[in-house]
């Protein structure tokens, strides 16, 4: 299959390297979005609590003004044949001169920071990353064409989007898509490569030179159905990820979700189905999807015994609207894993850094709990810490509902209300599973069709898995105020 992958690639490029040099059309279409925020308690801990965290940068309230430039523009070369891009400009906190090598106590996650290993050991180095790029950061650049046989995309391009928005992630990868089109249905099939394990080097130390696909691809197959009110479709998905595909005796890593080390010498083979439906009925609108992930999580080359893995998610939503009103709900569960079981993992799969899945960064169910772009920009909430990854974007481990209702009180303004609760599926060494409610209000108006002003609160009752291993551990609750100037065009 990859060496028909390849040839696919070859094809593209044959195709716009062949083609006359007419005047190529440029479209560009992007984003600008400017962010004042103020949280209160980012540490989640009550004053006394705050005070021994005194120069980590989380000990008391913050307040900032976040921006970031997104153009997209796009290259029609020829008809059905187009150069599509993605760029981010000046994507930082106003005044801020941090960037470079990122300070100890600097708590934030943008999402141009790159991990930096020190060795060829594993994906990450915690604590150690780097800026890639200060104020320009090259996203996706990929080869859309149509064919006979149908369409290709060729380059980096956004792989992680399939179905609803629940797994969704605004990642790039580097692949291959081809989509055939057949009356109502569309069949896909897919080549990712987000890791090259010769990005590190042939030369580095002796145990490596054993092995040397140390790589990371993922294969895809789709099939999608679309009717006059929804759509709906599944998709196959197979990991091979040799990363860790070496033998020595130089030391161990860490088994990132079962909780156990384990020396050199295993890869990863797994497999994910994922099915989704959207359908309207008159004013009612629903979705749903579903993921599973299975195989083998760690596969040894010698006798040990396997690490199988065995993990879901789940989404479900209803909205009806009422003329300029609308009401909804919706709930979601992604699985934990269980670290007492050795020999099996059972989630918290879908934002693991060793295998940069990503998924569900594109979701933000909540204006604190569970929002990506505010992680971004402010690092994880992590209280007292527990025993499994401190809580960010909708990843792994958490069961969720919500409630939710708006108001299109004027064509130009939009009033939306909602409340929620979540918990940990697995609480781990935690001493409670209830991360905690939030209530959410916000009001956006319309200064033109496309430039809008938004005005939000959130109020997070922090729960008690933020205390920790120890019910004594005092923590407090956390707030948020903003607004938001976004353009669109």
């Amino acid at each position: 299959m990859r060496t028909l992958l390849i040839v696919f690639v070859v094809f593209g490029l044959v195709v716009v390297c062949g083609a006359p040099a007419p005047a190529v059309d440029i479209k560009v279409s992007g984003t600008y979005y400017a962010a004042g925020v103020y949280e209160s308690n980012h540490s989640l801990r009550n004053e006394d609590g705050r005070e021994l965290l005194t120069g980590s940068g989380r000990a008391s309230s913050s307040s900032f003004v976040s921006q970031r430039l997104r153009l997209q523009p796009e290259f029609k070369i020829a008809e059905g044949l187009t150069l599509s891009t993605r760029f981010d400009a000046v994507e930082k906190k106003w005044g801020d001169s941090s960037w470079g090598k990122v300070h100890t106590w600097d708590n934030t996650n943008r999402p141009v920071d790159a991990a930096a290993p020190a060795d060829d050991s594993g994906y990450t180095v915690p604590g150690n990353r780097i800026r890639t790029q200060e104020n320009l950061e090259w996203e996706r650049a990929y080869v859309d064409f149509n064919t006979a046989i149908g369409r290709f995309m060729v380059g980096y391009f956004n792989c992680i989007c399939y179905g609803t928005k629940f797994l969704d992630s605004d990642a790039a990868r580097a692949g291959v898509k081809w989509m055939y089109p057949m009356g109502p249905w569309t069949f896909v099939a897919q080549w990712e490569k987000p890791h090259e394990g010769g990005s590190y080097g042939t030369g580095g130390s002796a145990p490596t030179l054993a092995y040397s696909n140390k790589d990371l691809d993922v294969y895809s197959l789709s099939v999608d159905y679309r009717w006059k009110s929804g759509t709906a479709g599944a998709m196959l998905q197979y990991y091979y990820d040799g990363f860790y595909d070496y033998s020595g005796t130089s030391g161990t890593v860490l088994n990132p979700v079962g909780g156990a080390t384990a020396a050199e010498g295993f890869v990863r083979k797994l497999y994910t189905i994922n099915p989704y439906a959207k359908a309207t009925f008159g004013s009612l609108a629903i979705e749903a999807e579903g993921w599973y992930g299975f195989g083998k999580w760690a596969d040894f080359r010698d006798s040990r015994d396997d690490v199988d893995l065995e993990a879901y998610a789940l989404y479900a939503k209803a909205k009806y609207s009422m003329g300029a009103f609308y009401v909804g709900a919706l709930g979601s569960i992604e699985t934990g894993d269980d670290r007492s079981s050795t020999d099996k993992v059972e989630g918290s799969v879908l934002g693991s850094s060793s295998l940069p899945l990503f998924m569900g960064q594109a979701w933000d169910p909540f204006l604190l709990m569970f929002n990506n772009p505010m992680n971004n920009w402010t690092g994880n909430w992590s209280g007292y810490g527990t025993g499994n990854a401190a809580i960010n974007y909708m990843e792994d481990n958490c069961m969720l509902w919500q409630i939710f209702a708006g108001w299109n009180a004027t064509p130009k303004l939009l009033l939306e209300v909602a409340y929620g609760q979540a918990k940990a599926d697995e609480q781990g060494t935690a001493v409670d599973d209830d991360y905690g409610a939030e209530f959410d209000l916000t009001a956006t108006y319309k200064i033109y069709n496309n430039l809008s002003y938004m005005i939000g609160f959130g109020y997070w009752w922090v729960g008690d898995y933020f205390k920790g291993t120890s019910s004594s551990n005092q923590i407090d609750d956390d707030y948020i105020v903003m607004h938001k100037l976004t353009l669109s065009f």
